[in-house]
């Protein structure tokens, strides 16, 4: 199932709410976001874009068991079995994700939300990472960025498995940050399993197909919504923050690597997810799925 997919069955429960009339993305929609918590919402029109916005499809337990097709309380159960019995995806020769292939980026044109006054500026906060390491294997990770070009982000890279791969390449690594992913896949990218891909995790939660990128060999999900083709760096850093971290405090301004743009491909008529950060849609993934109070 892709994420428009996902999108489509919870219109058919009902848990979709249209907002029809043109809003900001600067500061507008996180402010209506903020107040419709546990909510999905779709904006259908975007000052500035073309695409349109959905955001809380990770909001509330009840919404990843819809994705997983169980009920809520076997979530952990679910969970637990696919990070134990981790499965290898389908690698397929074409995918939805590249129907348009773009080898002249503007990050302007998508509709990349400004959360508060005092952040940096515009954050995507449900990019999903994808890299490698010198041996091969793939890694899929949340990683903050925000625009600083046309075709540049800078990212916030903490210490882990990304940045070890970066490390590894010599400072210079192929990245391809997902947008608009199944929530299996969203939930899977979350866990830190070791060795394991969490791609693998995704599978055994629900079958996905991966398609090899246009500019290198990794392999990303062939039905994302909007794939960004990029090469993180080290060797030219800016500064990246103020930005909420999952506390609701603002993290301090630190010198971190930058993301060059390469290609952007994307569905015919992408859908741009967005991820509202310290909220419970950012808590339920990062961790506290299993373990706050019932959502």
């Amino acid at each position: 199932m892709s994420f428009r997919d996902f999108l489509a069955e919870c219109e058919k429960a009902n848990l979709v709410r249209h907002v029809k009339e043109e809003k900001d993305p600067n500061l507008e929609i996180p402010k209506i976001l903020s107040e419709n918590a546990g909510q999905i919402l779709q904006f259908e029109k975007v000052k500035g874009s073309s695409m349109p916005v959905v955001a809380g499809v990770c909001s509330k337990r009840e919404y990843f068991a819809k994705a997983i097709g169980c009920e809520k309380n076997n979530l952990i159960q679910k969970i637990s079995n696919a990070i134990a019995n981790p499965t290898k995806p389908k690698v397929v020769e074409t995918g939805a994700c590249q129907e348009v292939v773009d080898e002249n980026p503007d990050l302007s044109k998508i509709p990349i939300l400004t959360h508060t006054s005092k952040d940096l500026g515009a954050y995507v906060t449900s990019g999903v990472y994808a890299s490698k390491n010198k041996a091969g294997r793939l890694n899929i990770a949340y990683h903050r960025s925000s625009p600083i070009a046309k075709d540049k982000f800078v990212a916030r890279i903490c210490h882990r498995d990304t940045w070890k791969n970066l490390e590894e390449n010599g400072g210079e690594l192929d990245v391809a940050i997902c947008l608009g992913l199944d929530p299996t896949v969203l939930l899977a990218a979350s866990v830190s399993a070791g060795d394991t891909c969490e791609y693998d995790i995704a599978n055994t939660l629900k079958p996905l197909e991966l398609v090899k990128c246009k500019t290198s060999d990794l392999l990303v999900p062939a039905e994302a919504e909007i794939v960004i083709e990029a090469t993180l760096t080290s060797k030219e850093r800016h500064e990246e923050g103020p930005f909420a971290d999952i506390t609701g405090t603002l993290d301090s301004i630190r010198q971190e690597p930058v993301v060059k743009v390469k290609c952007i491909t994307h569905r015919k008529n992408p859908i741009y997810q967005a991820l509202l950060p310290a909220s419970n849609e950012h808590r339920l993934l990062m961790g506290c799925l299993l373990y706050t109070s019932p959502s």
